[in-house]
């Protein structure tokens, strides 16, 4: 997970429990290329009429690399999924929220450069995707990328003792220090998987904020500026209160600010990926079939 802040939630093999929405009421198994090449045309001119909320996110998805869905949890929910979470941290008893090196905990967790990564969270609490695997997330997905497969469903704490962590993708789960190593970040022309954020702390000035590097489906694919830098021209600055869900594209280049204050900073991660997509070296095979 040493190259990316979800991607430590991809060391365990996972299970799920079914959602109640169906790929079968998606849209058709339509060419990827075809997909794209119609979000690509549906920037309306102002004067036409406004898109549905599930269109103008995977418009934003293809055309920004990332969409933000506001309040998609209320505040009952995000402290449900809090006490969850935090149950799970007093069970292993971390002792810290940080490690240079990733080390496992146990079987179901990791502490990582990213914190105490807890890769089967979701599975271990069935009764809590529907909490994550909104409709309203689904419904875009499956424009974007037409009928799902889930890849993995999992939880992160952290706290100030993480560092600034620097650019990173996302591109078919490969670690991003492979990539550097390789200096190769492939560019497809169709989005084929997404990263769903749902955060459960404030990131405001001080919570640690999320940067992301606007970029369009298809573009060109390695870093435009060094990793190491704290700020990149261009870039886009997000806060998410408690409760919202940022979607990536994987291939959106994102760094998170240092945690300020002190206290964690947690969230609940999943990748989903279009149905016919090569899977993530380490994707859950037992998860494929969650959104069936």
């Amino acid at each position: 997970m040493s190259g990316s802040e979800v991607d430590g939630m991809s060391h365990a093999k996972t299970d799920a429990s079914s959602h109640a929405n169906t790929d079968a009421s998606s849209r058709s198994n339509a060419d990827p290329m075809s997909r794209s090449a119609e979000l690509a045309r549906s920037d309306a001119a102002p004067t036409a009429p406004a898109r549905s909320d599930a269109t103008a996110q995977a418009t934003s998805l293809f055309e920004r690399g990332y969409a933000v869905f506001e309040h998609l949890r209320a505040p009952h929910e995000v402290a449900r999924l809090r006490a969850a979470l935090d149950a799970e941290r007093a069970r292993l008893d971390p002792p810290a929220l940080y490690a240079p090196e990733s080390r496992p905990l146990d079987d179901d967790a990791f502490l990582t450069t990213s914190g105490l990564a807890l890769p089967r969270f979701l599975p271990r609490h069935p009764a809590l995707f529907p909490l994550v695997l909104d409709p309203r997330l689904l419904a875009a997905l499956r424009q974007l990328l037409g009928p799902l497969r889930l890849e993995l469903a999992g939880g992160m704490i952290s706290d100030p003792s993480r560092p600034f962590f620097r650019w990173h993708t996302h591109i078919d789960g490969e670690d991003e220090g492979e990539r550097v190593r390789r200096q190769a970040w492939p560019a497809q022309r169709a989005p084929r998987r997404v990263l769903a954020i749902l955060y459960l702390d404030d990131l405001d000035a001080d919570g640690g904020p999320l940067l992301v590097h606007p970029r369009r489906v298809g573009d060109p694919a390695a870093p435009p500026h060094p990793i190491d830098d704290d700020d990149w021209p261009g870039q886009v600055e997000l806060q998410p209160r408690a409760g919202t869900l940022v979607a990536l594209e994987q291939h959106t280049w994102h760094a998170v600010r240092r945690q300020l204050r002190p206290g964690p900073r947690r969230f609940l991660g999943c990748y989903l990926a279009a149905a016919d997509a090569p899977p993530a070296p380490w994707a859950h095979p037992d998860l494929a079939d969650a959104l069936l």
